[in-house]
């Protein structure tokens, strides 16, 4: 019977080293982990304030729109109407750009110079 204890001890001992080397992994896969997360989070409080310097108006609107939606008011009848409404806007839009762009007279027309 104690040769059994000794298989025993030893197996405790291995698992245990096992394990250690486990928790090692997982401690370093955490640490990079966490330094990958800082660095995202950075790049995207970057590219925020870069956005909201170039376009602050559109970037509020944008927020208020994700806000809106995470609030779970695309459900509405409102969002509904937002959209219809939207959505007429928009077509008026493209529209008007399409009539108006034939319209348009050609550009100045530039003579090459005499030397």
């Amino acid at each position: 019977m104690p040769e059994r204890q000794d298989q025993t001890d030893t197996e405790r001992s291995f698992d245990s080293n096992a394990l250690a080397e486990k928790a090692r992994q997982a401690g370093e896969d955490v640490r990079r982990a966490g330094a990958s997360t800082q660095a995202l989070a950075s790049a995207v409080r970057h590219s925020t304030e870069e956005r909201v310097a170039l376009r602050p108006y559109s970037t509020i609107a944008f927020a208020a729109a994700a806000g809106y939606v995470l609030g779970g008011g695309l459900s509405s009848r409102l969002t509904g109407t937002m959209l219809v409404l939207g959505g007429r806007i928009a077509v008026r839009r493209l529209l008007s750009e399409a009539i108006g762009g034939q319209r348009r007279p050609p550009g100045p027309i530039v003579e090459p110079s005499h030397h």
